[in-house]
């Protein structure tokens, strides 16, 4: 059953990436602001999407990634502001400095830690290769 997922998910490039940006977009909401969790959770987690979007758009596309991880966050901060929606919450974590913060630092990251295991991937393909 796991084969025939893998080969559905391979098959199927489109669905895979909408379920990867998805799920960026559904960690950004619960993740935001990014000190309201532990440092290890936000560490697997997005380390693991890191993994999907290196799956889901393979090497060299890190424009791309960066933008459309942008745009999840993005999609997730609104969700979580309607979420919280009348809350205190939201105008102690709503601040123009937590949104900045979190915009430019989640794809910044993700996009950076997708270079470099991309980059590191391909070396290891290529080393596995050469033998």
């Amino acid at each position: 059953m796991l084969k025939s997922l893998s080969r559905f998910l391979r098959d199927h490039p489109v669905l895979t990436r909408a379920l990867v940006l998805g799920y960026t977009a559904l960690l950004c909401c619960f993740f935001f602001p990014l000190g309201s969790s532990s440092p290890l959770h936000r560490v697997i987690l997005f380390g693991l999407m890191v993994l999907c979007l290196a799956e889901a758009y393979g090497p060299g596309r890190e424009k791309g990634v960066f933008l459309r991880t942008l745009a999840a966050a993005a999609a997730g901060l609104l969700g979580r502001y309607l979420l919280e929606y009348g809350e205190a919450s939201n105008s102690r974590n709503f601040t123009v400095e937590n949104i900045l913060w979190f915009l430019a630092a989640v794809p910044l990251c993700m996009t950076l830690a997708y270079h470099i295991l991309c980059k590191w991937l391909l070396s290891q393909t290529n080393a596995g290769q050469a033998r």
